[in-house]
């Protein structure tokens, strides 16, 4: 029994268990879904338990690889690191980080970019990963497909159709109860669990040349 009610656990932490939370949280946030999608496949590969610790020693934790960096600011909402471990929870908060950096860099790839650095370089060799991803992975693709579809959102813009100078980032969301997956009984444990047993892995988020905002 202890056994089965684990598989069903890790059943309902696939991306199949949150379909739904990427459209809810871009509208929330007025961004572009298929834009956060695709940060979700290049942060994790949209792996809701996926923890990484930094050479700097910050740690990004969950689907979305929110940084540690952020936890001081998501406490005053309610944020913690056991949010963050739900899949729901973290395209939420995702989605929120997104439209502040649409907010400081305009609707465009250099906004993208931010979302993992604000270092130039940094910033848009990720920019063109996340392109890349978009454009012509088909992993990715397959993964999409498992999603519901996102109608008339063209990829190269980072949000829906509300000009960035409008829109102002809403509270981070948690997300409806509905959308909540098991992730075990404690996703903090687990979290620490994961960071003790498994080295750090390569980062392969940089492998592009710069890219020019658009």
């Amino acid at each position: 029994m202890r056994r089965i009610g684990w598989l069903l656990a890790a059943l309902l932490a696939t991306p199949l268990a949150h379909a739904g939370c990427f459209e809810q949280a871009a509208a929330y946030q007025q961004v572009n879904a298929r834009v956060l999608k695709a940060i979700a496949w290049q942060e994790s590969r949209a792996r809701p338990q996926t923890v990484h610790r930094n050479a700097n020693g910050s740690i990004d934790y969950g689907q979305m690889q929110i940084n540690s960096i952020h936890l001081r600011r998501l406490s005053q909402y309610g944020v913690s690191v056991r949010e963050l471990m739900d899949p729901c929870e973290s395209t939420y908060v995702a989605a929120w980080h997104l439209r502040q950096m649409m907010n400081k860099y305009g609707n465009s790839w250099a906004a993208v970019g931010a979302y993992h650095s604000e270092t130039p370089a940094e910033r848009d060799r990720y920019a063109r990963s996340v392109r890349q991803i978009l454009e012509s992975d088909q992993r990715f693709a397959r993964f999409e497909r498992s999603e519901p579809q996102t109608q008339g959102q063209d990829v190269r813009t980072a949000r829906a159709d509300v000009p960035a100078d409008r829109a102002q980032p809403q509270q981070p969301k948690q997300a409806p109860a509905r959308w909540q997956s098991a992730v075990g009984s404690d996703p903090v444990q687990i979290a620490e669990q994961m960071l003790r047993k498994r080295p750090p892995p390569e980062d392969d988020r940089c492998l592009f040349e710069d890219l020019a905002a658009c």
